[in-house]
């Protein structure tokens, strides 16, 4: 998960009740322990306080003895360091110009969109230019708010393609599918302060959904975004005035047939 402002986030998780379908069920315990530590002065209480908070949310095929040595082990270290698992509040994700410089210079627009996805990965990550990825699921989640689809195999050849040219180096141990941005400066300890001059920032980010479509909307001429699902579509000088891309489009029309038919 990419989430720039954490409290807010779980906030709404905690108020709607529901566990989105991108938050596992570790990561929403994470997320209330972190919430609801500063509550309690005893250990005990605290763990069996999240065990029944995180039932309340009565996620599908959750079976808590399963969890349940996690869930002990995340508590008990939010609880002995609350100080060192604070939420992230982060105005925004700076890419520079020299980042999107090299973005721009890539062959394939899908080789550009992982890229640019993965400068914002690894500066909000904060780790040297690493990004942490266990397994396979977690370069899933990469190709995804990338925006590129396609097979497993397929997408990890752009990523061969992109070590190729020296711009990520794979993980140290075979432990792990960690990858490293190699051109890539993340001097600051603080993310709350982003780490690029003014001058030298050509993108903030603010939301890590659909990177992939923001960098096409934002760095590739002829593309806007379409109002409705966000996806980018290509503008010519015949229709200038388009709002929406050919699939919402159809549904935008269709909506006016049914009020236009409802109305007579």
């Amino acid at each position: 998960m990419y989430i720039l402002d954490e409290r807010t986030y779980a906030e709404e998780i905690i108020n709607a009740n529901v566990k989105p379908s991108n938050v596992s069920v570790m990561n929403l315990v994470n997320l209330l322990a972190i919430y609801y530590v500063n509550k309690f002065d005893v250990q005990s209480e605290f763990i069996q306080f999240i065990f029944q908070r995180t039932k309340d949310f009565s996620v599908d095929y959750y079976e808590e003895y399963i969890y349940a040595s996690k869930i002990k082990e995340v508590c008990k270290a939010i609880f002995k360091n609350p100080e060192l698992h604070e939420f992230k509040k982060i105005p925004y994700v700076p890419v520079s110009r020299e980042e999107i410089s090299v973005v721009n210079n890539l062959k394939t627009m899908k080789e550009k969109k992982v890229m640019f996805t993965l400068f914002a990965m690894s500066r909000y990550e904060n780790c040297n230019g690493w990004i942490n990825k266990k397994d396979s699921s977690g370069w899933s989640e990469i190709f995804k708010i990338a925006n590129v689809s396609g097979t497993m195999e397929a997408n990890i050849l752009v990523l061969h393609h992109l070590y190729k040219q020296g711009l990520i180096n794979p993980a140290k141990m075979i432990d792990n599918l960690n990858l490293q941005v190699v051109m890539h400066d993340c001097g600051n300890d603080d993310l709350s302060i982003p780490d690029v001059d003014d001058a030298d920032i050509a993108y903030r980010i603010i939301d890590f959904k659909n990177l992939g479509y923001q960098y096409v909307v934002n760095f590739v001429d002829g593309y806007r975004a379409c109002e409705h699902c966000g996806r980018p579509f290509k503008i010519s000088a015949k229709a200038n005035m388009r709002k929406y891309c050919k699939y919402c489009a159809k549904e935008v029309d269709r909506e006016k047939a049914r009020l236009r038919k409802k109305s007579r």
